[in-house]
């Protein structure tokens, strides 16, 4: 008997880490714009020799990662908002 989880699923690439170069550019490109166009990312994805999915991936991660760079940064809280404390923070 075969359990679903395990099959392995065909066609799927496995993963490859991006080179060095890759990501460099990939990180101007997002200096200049963190969103791209789709004729961007399909320039972008030839230059780099990614896919285009690839590269769509990379920025929605990088955005991500600033968004919670920018959280850690501020602080659980953004300013102004009304601080209610916890009662059970308060008990412990």
């Amino acid at each position: 008997m075969t359990l679903p989880w395990a099959i392995s699923h065909e066609g799927k690439k496995k993963r490859q880490p991006y080179k060095k170069d890759q990501i460099s550019r990939l990180e101007y490109e997002y200096t200049v714009n963190q969103y791209l166009t789709n004729k961007r990312r399909a320039d972008l994805s030839a230059q780099l020799s990614l896919d285009e999915k690839q590269v769509k991936v990379w920025f929605q991660n990088r955005r991500m990662k600033d968004k919670k760079l920018k959280q850690r940064i501020s602080g659980p809280f953004p300013l102004g908002a009304p601080v209610t404390p916890c009662i059970e923070r308060l008990i412990n």
